[in-house]
């Protein structure tokens, strides 16, 4: 049992629905008050499907789009402090009155999925304690997942929500493991750029991150290409930050190591590595499901390791 997913994009039933025309009425005064926009031509994009997308593109500016989503914060606000917490944490009391052991996972109300903020507290118990093993798990998508436009989605607009979430991570002071994200169904079509832009964000926050949705057939995909790809599984120290280059075949990782070289720093490899830097002793095994272990020494202090494949 790795721990407790206690609520999967916690809604909050009926003031969703105003929260919900809020964001509508704040996109159209906004579009419509900004003076950018060609009204005449706006009317065009709005009777041509094939040119929506030019309209939703005015949200890509984030002050734009924090304009917008501003206006049903103060709705998410209330739901996240005054349902979903008391209820967050009368659940998770009773996990605990059980068991210990796992994690408690925190997920964000679902209209944060779009960067509006959450306000739920740290997970503190009537007696005055912390939870120990909190992790946020926060979801985030372009707001044109689902549609056909999605293959145009916007990085400034992800960057705007995964920042949010960064905030929240920094108020709560626990973990994130990104709930969901991604969206691509199939090879066809999809914006592999937009999908390379989020994973390299994830890395520079060191992350952890598990992807909707694994549908049959994924592993044969290019878009499984990009999700097998080499990660540190266990350092014996503090991750700085770690990248894959795919276009150079090649995984960098910087690390601070708080202990001698004889602690193993593990990385995982989907594919054999060819080469090896920045470590004095290493060694390679294959591993029975696919993939190789990369076991590396480490000095204390910093630390840069490359590997290609």
């Amino acid at each position: 049992l790795f721990g407790f997913d206690v609520f999967n994009e916690p809604f909050p039933g009926s003031a969703g629905g105003k929260a919900f025309r809020r964001l509508v009425g704040g996109i159209v005064s906004t579009v419509l008050g900004n003076k950018r926009v060609n009204k005449p031509e706006l009317i065009k994009e709005l009777l041509d499907s094939d040119r929506r997308g030019d309209l939703i593109n005015v949200l890509n500016d984030p002050e734009v789009y924090h304009s917008i989503i501003s206006k049903a914060a103060p709705i998410i606000k209330e739901f996240d402090t005054q349902y979903y917490y008391p209820f967050f944490r009368k659940v998770a009391s009773a996990i605990r009155a059980v068991t210990k052991r796992g994690i408690i996972m925190m997920e964000n109300c679902y209209y944060s999925n779009l960067g509006i903020p959450c306000s739920t507290p740290r997970l503190i118990y009537r007696d005055g304690s912390a939870e120990p093993n909190l992790v946020f798990s926060p979801h985030g998508y372009d707001l044109m997942v689902d549609t056909p436009a999605y293959n145009d989605a916007s990085n400034e607009r992800v960057d705007f929500i995964f920042d949010e979430h960064e905030r929240t991570q920094d108020r709560l002071d626990v973990p994130v493991v990104v709930g969901e994200w991604g969206g691509f169904y199939s090879d066809e079509g999809s914006n592999y750029s937009h999908l390379i832009h989020l994973l390299h964000k994830f890395d520079r926050n060191v992350w952890s991150q598990t992807y909707w949705c694994y549908i049959d057939g994924i592993e044969d995909s290019d878009i499984f290409s990009y999700l097998s790809r080499p990660y540190p599984r266990a350092i014996a120290g503090h991750i700085v930050s770690f990248e894959t280059n795919w276009d150079q075949r090649r995984f960098t990782l910087h690390f601070t190591a708080d202990a001698a070289s004889v602690k193993k720093n593990e990385i995982y490899m989907p594919e054999k590595p060819v080469e090896i830097t920045g470590c004095s002793k290493h060694s390679v095994k294959e591993l029975p499901d696919g993939g190789y272990l990369v076991t590396c020494s480490a000095e204390i202090g910093e630390n840069r390791i490359e590997i290609k494949y």
